[in-house]
């Protein structure tokens, strides 16, 4: 008896594991095909001048600059980030970055809480790349 429960818990747990597998490859799928909507969107003529626009609005935020600033100050860890600016039919926008984690959760924060111009259709992707150059040696 305890044997045919422990192959059953082990069963539901193979079937939990697979299922969570499946999951994590349909989101990283998913990820990637909206990073290539996004890219096709940069590559219109309205979706270059508001990836612009976008640019602009978030460099003229100082407080942008400056969390931006503690996100590499306060990360050792500051991998290249790829993704993409994801703007819901309600006019929300979130940041969708990839590798996840502090560093990446960090930038996406300073992102947010703001009121950028609105993209040409809605909802919209737009491409977002972060690439920290590496901090030379102190002599």
């Amino acid at each position: 008896m305890r044997r045919l429960r422990a192959r059953k818990i082990l069963r539901a747990g193979g079937a939990l594991l697979l299922a969570w597998v499946c999951a994590s490859v349909a989101a990283a799928d998913d990820f990637e095909s909206v990073r290539r909507e996004a890219e096709k969107n940069l590559g219109s003529e309205a979706g270059a001048d508001y990836d612009r626009w976008l640019g602009d609005f978030f460099k003229a935020r100082p407080e942008v600059e400056k969390e931006l600033t503690e996100c590499v100050a306060g990360h050792d860890e500051r991998p290249p980030l790829r993704g993409y600016v994801a703007f819901d039919r309600d006019g929300s926008y979130r940041y969708v970055l990839r590798p996840k984690g502090p560093f990446a959760d960090c930038v996406s924060a300073a992102f947010a809480g703001f009121s950028p111009p609105p993209p040409p259709t809605l909802p919209y992707f737009n491409p977002f790349d972060l690439r920290i150059a590496p901090t030379p040696p102190r002599e």
